[in-house]
């Protein structure tokens, strides 16, 4: 049986100095096992649940697919939609009537899904 450490065979498999430098090397530290489960959130999170009709959950779903088309390998999930469309639609509000903090205004005029369309469309 030849020996790694052969320069003999050095010379004529040149990975043996390779293996060579591997052998010398330090053992990768052993990192203390993960717990099982889902990792922890990077915020915390409150379950809501929603109900949507066909139509609305096929909406979901085209978004859903159009994102991680573009966005690339990360997996885009209902609820990181549900999340930046409620944020979008706050921010949205806050711009459109300039206003700060947690106070969100509305005008009077708006009593409805319908009228909340028409004042975020608007040019005002």
């Amino acid at each position: 049986m030849t020996s790694i450490k052969d320069n003999r065979n050095n010379e004529e498999f040149p990975w043996y100095s390779l293996l060579d430098i591997e052998l010398k090397q330090k053992p990768p530290e052993i990192l203390p096992v993960r717990p099982r489960g889902r990792p922890k959130m990077s915020y915390d999170r409150v379950k809501l649940t929603v109900y949507l009709s066909s139509d609305q959950t096929a909406m979901v779903n085209a978004l859903i697919h159009t994102l991680e088309k573009n966005i690339g390998s990360q997996k885009v999930t209902r609820g990181n939609l549900m999340a930046f469309a409620v944020a979008r639609l706050y921010f949205a509000i806050r711009k459109k009537m300039d206003t700060e903090g947690n106070d969100l205004v509305l005008p009077p005029d708006v009593k409805s899904f319908t009228d909340l369309a028409r004042f975020l469309d608007s040019d005002e």
